[in-house]
């Protein structure tokens, strides 16, 4: 449903209702430009109900340079599915950069928040 790729700016996602949709790989599906800091990224107070995706996550898929700067907070998941033979979850956060530690991240002043309400 949004697919939003390389992108630089400041995303918010709030106050929406996702109801019964089929997709391939996430009803959101985000993923920041590795070629400049990553920018925030705020999900907050949305439904996600009744989705289905073909491949990997049903309702969430982020993927960023350093996974720092995103907030998911306050959503409802509920009656979210996946195909079985590629079976995901409902959120996925993938980190593209392997050559960071805490101490960069910490030293970034940005960090990343993950608050899930799934139910069945």
């Amino acid at each position: 449903m949004i697919s939003i790729r390389n992108h630089t700016n400041q995303i918010i996602i709030a106050n929406n209702t996702f109801d019964a949709n089929s997709v391939i790989k996430g009803v959101i599906y985000l993923e920041q430009a590795t070629t400049t800091a990553p920018a925030q990224i705020l999900i907050v107070n949305n439904t996600f109900d009744s989705n289905f995706a073909y491949l990997d996550t049903s309702a969430l898929s982020v993927r960023s340079p350093t996974c720092t700067g995103i907030s998911v907070q306050s959503n409802l998941f509920t009656n979210n599915y996946g195909c079985t033979k590629y079976g995901g979850s409902v959120l996925s956060i993938e980190c593209l950069r392997t050559n960071f530690t805490s101490d960069n991240i910490a030293r970034s002043g940005r960090r990343s928040v993950i608050d899930v309400d799934a139910r069945r």
